[in-house]
This record gives structure tokens, C-alpha cells and sequence, in this order.
């Protein structure tokens, strides 16, 4: 079962008297409870797509196909935190939940992504007393208590060290096992890409230029021949768009 179709998806401006076409006749399909990882260079699309996915902004060519009785709830997690500067870490978590759930579920549903996130510590502290990192992950567990049935980000992890990052991946792995959310993930690293998802599509110049199912079994072994083989030609692909 499809969660959504691109179909000639376009979407193009005008920047300095030139013509941009930050996505090109794209066409797409994302199947429902399925890993998708996009790469490639700065400025092939990548983020624009995620956000034409999400209704940010319009398409000037082309159409999105959502499929089931209703659109699916959207999570996105930007580059960027974007918290608001007024509330606490569990309260920002807290945000798409208020009115939706009874207190009781709320603060279970916060404390047990707070855990998850290692937050617990800074859960009454405000952004302008976290990290960048703190409040990427702050961002990124505000989106999942919305429990989303697609979930969007766009390079979540870029701002986090080493030790942190892996042990994120590990979690959102773990998360697509057990949820089997659809989720369109966005980064510059082609190891990220093959570590978490079952799908990587390389994007050049807002075209699709190639695509590779990944088959490994999780966890995922970097260092095997088989991954360091996949590795290799999707860097070449992307060195040679």
C-alpha cells in the first residue's frame, strides 16, 4: 500500500532575473510504513521536496497524491530547532498535545520521549538555557509525541555530536520497527543514510537521479563489504551527477 505519489512534481522561481527549478518533473512513489533516505549535493532539492511534501509550499507543476480515506498526520522536523523561546523542553514536546490528550497521557507521553532523547535532566530548562543539540533533539521528540504517519526530517541529527547521533539513529530504527511509521528522511551523509533507512534516492539538480534498495539486515554493519560496496556507489553517483 502507497503512502504517496509524486506524479511531475515541480516546483520552480524566478531568483535574479533566472530561472531556479529547485525540483524538476520529479515522480515518486512512497509506500505506506516504509524508510526513505534523500541525498545528495547542497542545493539539489532535497529540503524543498520535504516541504512540498508537507504543504509549505506550492508546486508550480505537477501533483502530491495522498492515499487512504484522509490525508496522513504530518511530523517535520526542521534543519533548524524553531522551539518556542517561552516554554520549557517538555512543554515544547508537550505543544502538539494540548487538547488532545488528558493531562495523565500527556506526561507520559513526554516524560518517556524525554528518556529517550536524554533530556530528563533538562526538562523545566528553557532554549536559551540548551544546547543547539539539546534543542534539535527537543524539536525532534515535539514531533514524535505528535505520533505522526509520515514523518519528515530534514537533517535532525546534523547538529549532534558523534555519540549522540548514533545513539538517535538507534532509537529512530527502533521506532520504524516497532511503529512501521512512513518516513522521508534528508541528509548529507551517505553512511546515515544506509545505516537507518531501506531506500536511498539521490537527487541532483531537483531531478531523481537514482535509487537503491538497501537489504541489509538491522543493525547495519558499516564495516561489512557488502555496505562499504553500497557506500561507494552511491558517492560516486552523487560525485558524478
Amino acid at each position: 500500500m502507497t503512502c504517496l505519489e509524486l506524479d511531475n512534481l515541480s516546483r520552480h522561481y524566478q531568483l535574479d532575473g533566472r530561472l531556479v527549478r529547485a525540483i524538476d518533473n520529479l515522480s515518486l512513489t512512497v509506500k505506506h510504513g516504509s524508510f526513505t533516505t534523500l541525498v545528495g549535493r547542497s542545493g539539489c532539492g532535497k529540503t524543498t521536496l520535504l516541504r512540498l511534501i508537507a504543504g509549505l509550499e506550492a508546486p508550480t507543476g505537477g501533483s502530491i497524491r495522498y492515499t487512504g480515506e484522509a490525508p496522513p498526520r504530518i511530523g517535520f522536523v526542521f534543519q533548524e530547532p524553531r522551539l518556542l523561546p517561552w516554554a520549557t523542553v517538555a512543554e515544547n514536546i508537550a505543544f502538539p498535545l494540548k487538547g488532545r490528550k488528558s493531562d495523565a497521557q500527556i506526561t507520559a507521553k513526554v516524560d518517556a520521549l524525554l528518556e529517550m532523547l536524554g533530556l530528563s535532566d533538562f526538562a523545566s530548562a528553557y532554549p536559551r538555557q540548551i544546547s543547539g543539540g539539546m534543542a534539535q533533539r527537543t524539536a525532534l521528540g515535539r514531533a514524535l509525541a505528535w505520533e505522526p504517519e509520515l514523518l519528515l526530517l530534514d537533517e535532525p541529527f546534523g547538529a549532534l555530536d558523534y555519540f549522540t547521533r548514533r545513539k538517535l539513529q538507534e532509537e529512530l530504527v527502533a521506532l520504524f520497527k516497532r511503529q512501521a511509521q512512513t518516513i522521508l528522511f534528508v541528509t548529507h551523509d551517505v553512511e546515515e543514510a544506509l545505516v537507518l533507512s531501506e531506500r536511498v534516492l539521490v537527487l541532483s539538480k531537483g531531478q531523481l537521479q537514482a535509487q537503491y534498495d538497501v537489504r541489509f539486515p538491522y543493525p547495519r554493519d558499516i564495516a561489512s563489504p557488502e555496505f562499504l560496496q553500497l557506500r561507494k556507489q552511491i558517492l560516486t553517483t552523487i560525485t558524478s551527477a
